[in-house]
């Protein structure tokens, strides 16, 4: 009776058995599909550091000051001796004046001088020999002056070294003292590299601030400082800043580098991390970040995802400050996934810096 009884339970233990294996394999299964459905995120944490600040524009050069050269006389011009775009160093001869009028306008003076001079023997009495003194100091200083006048039209020369940028004298033309023989760079004031650039950017520009010129396509640049920034009609700021180096042409192609290190800030993120939502863009546009944290679930714990709004409040390419109200130092972020995140369930594949 034993014995037919065990028989028949046999049957049922097997049945059993191989319920619970199935049952087992399909929440295996199950599991295991359901874990391949989830995003796998990679995440970080908030980190504290500095913000490496660098941007590029297109602009050109030009001259702090341009200033005319005009003829110290009403003459005819002889010759010209500079031309247009071409630098010429502090006391570079540029135009030659046909002084020969002047010259005989001297001539006359001096020999109307020897005239005066031969006359001293027939004067007599002490007031008339103070007179004669004294027309003949003013004889000798009227020569004097005209030799002068001739002396600096034989040869104008630049009052300081620069590029001639308008070239106004020919040769045989008569000049006066209103009319510019010619405009000319002066290089003793230096030179600006001058761009547009965002509004965003120039808030973190300062007057004295160090930044890089470029010259067209050289390697090398040189140093500028930032003289001058100034709100524009399309909405952009123009920077100035002032260079130095002698060989500079007037209106150059250049582009400025601005590089500009941050203080320290508590709550750096990696630009990967943020995602743009439908606020308006600008400095302060508002982003959101996706944070994960733990939740005990049926089958142990479970990774959580969450969509958290942040402003930006300064970046740098590769890093946003943002603010980190509602998020601990302990908090992943995720900075990378391999699906669409709306929240629920993910596995993390690694924590990043």
């Amino acid at each position: 009776m034993e014995s037919n009884n065990k028989r028949k339970m046999r049957p049922a233990l097997k049945i059993t058995i191989v319920f619970i294996i199935i049952a087992a394999l399909l929440t295996f299964f199950s599991r295991t599909i359901y874990d391949m459905s989830i995003p796998t995120v990679h995440v970080t944490k908030l980190i504290e550091g500095n913000l490496d600040k660098k941007y590029s524009a297109d602009g050109f050069i030009m001259p702090v000051r341009i200033e005319n050269i005009y003829a110290p006389e009403t003459l005819p011009v002889k010759e010209v001796l500079v031309e247009e775009n071409m630098y010429y160093v502090n006391g570079s001869p540029v135009i030659k004046l046909d002084t020969s009028l002047l010259e005989e306008q001297l001539k006359d003076m001096k020999t109307e001088h020897e005239r005066l001079l031969s006359q001293k023997r027939y004067i007599s009495g002490k007031d008339a020999k103070r007179l004669y003194t004294m027309d003949v100091a003013d004889s000798e200083r009227h020569i004097k002056t005209m030799e002068a006048r001739i002396e600096a039209c034989k040869e104008i020369k630049t009052p300081f070294g620069g590029m001639v940028v308008e070239l106004n004298a020919r040769n045989g033309m008569m000049v006066d003292r209103s009319t510019p023989l010619m405009r000319i760079t002066n290089a003793s004031k230096g030179y600006m590299a001058v761009c547009n650039v965002a509004p965003d950017v120039a808030n973190w520009m300062n007057i004295n601030d160090t930044v890089k010129v470029r010259r067209g396509t050289q390697k090398t640049t040189m140093e500028g400082v930032i003289e001058y920034y100034k709100p524009q009609d399309d909405g952009t700021v123009q920077i100035k800043a002032l260079v130095e180096d002698a060989t500079i042409v007037n209106g150059e192609m250049a582009s400025i580098e601005f590089h500009k290190t941050t203080y320290e800030y508590a709550s750096l993120i990696p630009i990967a991390a943020l995602e743009a939502n439908d606020s308006s863009p600008g400095p302060w546009q508002t982003y959101d970040i996706f944070i994960v944290s733990k939740k005990e679930g049926p089958l142990g714990d479970e990774n959580i995802v969450r969509k958290k709004s942040v402003t930006i409040l300064d970046r740098d390419d590769e890093h946003a400050y943002i603010s980190s109200t509602g998020i601990s130092k302990n908090d992943w972020i995720v900075t990378r996934t391999d699906k669409t995140l709306v929240g629920g369930r993910v596995k993390i594949y690694q924590e990043t810096e």
